[in-house]
């Protein structure tokens, strides 16, 4: 999933700030559907590197290590939100 996205923003946007909230995008929604730690660990490192590596340098994007951040908050808040989202089913039954 992210490598399509990351394929998709080469193509659609040609800013480096719109293609990292667009990664940040499915790095949270992938965190809100997956329920292991270690998956949602795996997916943020996976973004950030396919940022830098790749998107950020085909962009000439001066520093894109400095986007890091975006991609584990993102994945703060998709992880959050599943855990209130299973709270919330277990106090309506």
């Amino acid at each position: 999933m992210v490598i399509v996205t990351g394929w998709a923003v080469m193509v659609l946007t040609p800013e480096p700030v719109r293609r990292a909230l667009l990664i940040a995008l499915t790095v949270g929604v992938v965190s809100a559907l997956c329920s292991d730690w270690m998956a949602k660990i795996a997916v943020t490192v996976f973004a950030t590197l396919a940022f830098v590596l790749y998107v950020g340098h085909a962009a000439e994007t001066p520093r894109p290590w400095e986007f890091m951040p975006l991609f584990g908050f993102a994945a703060l808040i998709g992880a959050g939100y599943r855990r209130l989202a299973q709270e919330s089913r277990v106090e309506r039954e």
